[in-house]
């Protein structure tokens, strides 16, 4: 039985025990049901839609038709005050106030309800009453027990086999901190759902599956937030059209491009597209800066040629840098996803040891362990040889020439490409300019060039799309994308020749 269920259970009791007198009020009846003032108000609202009950602002609430009456004065309509506090509860019900859980100010809430201050204090009094806001100084803030009712932001990405969250860039772990501290300003807390990727639908464990369509978690979410990275885009299609007819507003974050298009697919009321690096905006930037230094022959290297953001990147470079300017790509023939040859292998080998751990009594701690740790070796493997391919490309812009600045196409590059060349005694940015794209803390480390995608920002926006809704549109998702920034550094300078 879900709370709502108990709170109605509760109230059938106290009425058929007592059908002639007032019931308690509506934190005492909450207390004694063990849920929510607020749960125990819904119940309250659908006992009286129903006829059960009647509510008497200043009277109480009894069964439908008991309660005290004028002996004289024909029905009247509600006062002020109490069209006030029904509108105010309502709102507060439907999480319009939830967070932050600070309620505006009584001369904010006078003019959204059509009352003077002092009739809006008399409104928020009864609720004070009801236990579902409390007195903070001058301020009111809905209660701890109303919070509590809906208090959780779920974020969704891509996940392990346990359904704990997969970081695979560093962007992404950034983002999460930042996310973590943004809910923890609000007072919200930050579920972390890790889904297991499919073609068409994402699985996950049964767990994460109650925030997501269990009754009783589900009831308890403010929205969602969605890491599109590295997932199929029907499977998240899928996802989102089965969250947003909640009622929970959808945050998504798009890093590929392929949701930011206005796509009529992903129609649906509550829901905003967050763009971060599908538009040609970063390699603008970066093209402008390094032209504001002089440089007008440009190297772009990337291991990912015809990918859409590494694509974009690249028009940006050639917009920005303008006639008489050149970029030239040193890329592979085609994107390479077999960077590791021996990776297969290493996959089967740790699927039969995982498959042997799970014949003992430790499974679930050796699986997790073999995974944590076989992630990390696949990871570090991967890099070493997106390194060995890229040093190939790095050595084709070096006898190519010309080139007074190297553009990569994300910093793992870019500080490869300064290893790459102070390893051939060149020296950065005397004889060769690098610039990257993350602004990750590696980046920050080596001192490297590179364009911030002001993953704080998105983070923040992401965050208070759940908070702070807007009026939901029906034919296209919202889609926002925030511009970024170059981090200068020490890796770029002033051209003072032609190239190396």
């Amino acid at each position: 039985m879900g709370a709502t269920g108990k709170a109605l259970s509760h109230m059938a009791g106290l009425l058929a025990k007592s059908p002639d007198t007032c019931l308690p009020a509506i934190r005492t009846m909450a207390a004694g049901a063990g849920v929510s003032a607020l749960t125990m108000w819904r119940a309250v609202q659908a006992l009286k839609a129903q006829g059960v009950v009647e509510v008497k602002h200043g009277s109480g609430i009894y069964r439908a038709g008991q309660g005290p009456r004028p002996a004289v004065l024909p029905r009247r309509k509600p006062l002020p005050w109490e069209q006030a506090c029904e509108k105010l509860a309502a709102d507060v019900a439907a999480g319009a106030c939830r967070c932050p859980p600070a309620l505006p100010t009584l001369k904010e809430m006078a003019g959204r309800y059509g009352v003077v201050p002092r009739t809006m204090r008399r409104a928020v009094e009864a609720l004070v009453a009801d236990g579902l806001v409390a007195a903070a100084g001058r301020r009111y803030r809905l209660s701890a027990s109303a919070r509590r009712s809906v208090d959780t932001v779920v974020l969704v990405g891509r996940g392990a086999p346990d359904g704990s969250l997969v970081l695979p860039t560093p962007r992404m772990e950034q983002q999460l901190r930042v996310l973590e501290e943004e809910c923890a300003r609000a007072g919200v807390r930050l579920k972390a759902i890790g889904a297991e990727r499919g073609a068409r639908r994402l699985a996950f464990t049964p767990e994460a599956s109650a925030y997501l369509g269990g009754k009783v978690r589900a009831e308890s979410v403010l929205g969602y937030l969605i890491w599109t990275t590295s997932l199929l885009v029907p499977a998240v299609v899928s996802l989102v059209r089965s969250l947003v007819p909640g009622g929970r507003p959808v945050s998504l974050l798009d890093e590929g491009g392929e949701f930011s298009t206005g796509s009529g697919e992903l129609a649906r009321p509550g829901l905003a597209v967050f763009s971060v690096s599908n538009s040609p905006g970063s390699g603008l930037e970066v093209s402008r800066y390094l032209r504001s230094l002089g440089h007008r022959h440009i190297a772009y290297v990337t291991l990912w040629p015809g990918v859409r953001w590494s694509e974009n990147r690249l028009d940006g470079l050639r917009r920005g840098l303008g006639p008489g300017s050149e970029v030239c790509v040193y890329a592979p023939a085609e994107e390479r996803r077999d960077y590791v040859p021996g990776l297969a292998a290493v996959e089967q080998a740790l699927a039969r040891v995982s498959a042997r751990a799970g014949q003992g009594r430790r499974e679930s701690q050796v699986q997790r362990a073999l995974a944590a740790s076989g992630d990390y070796a696949q990871g570090l493997i991967a890099r070493q040889e997106r390194q060995a391919h890229a040093a190939e490309l790095f050595g084709q812009a070096l006898a190519g020439g010309g080139a007074s600045a190297w553009v990569a196409a994300n910093d793992e590059l870019a500080v490869a490409a300064l290893d790459f060349l102070r390893s051939g005694k060149r020296r950065v940015p005397e004889d060769l300019s690098v610039a990257g794209f993350d602004d990750t803390p590696e980046a920050f480390s080596r001192e490297l060039t590179s364009y911030n995608f002001n993953v704080s920002a998105v983070a923040h926006a992401m965050i208070y799309h759940i908070l702070e809704p807007r009026a939901p549109s029906r034919r296209t998702p919202r889609v926002v994308e925030l511009k970024g920034f170059v981090s200068e550094r020490r890796t770029t300078a002033t051209v003072t020749r032609a190239g190396p």
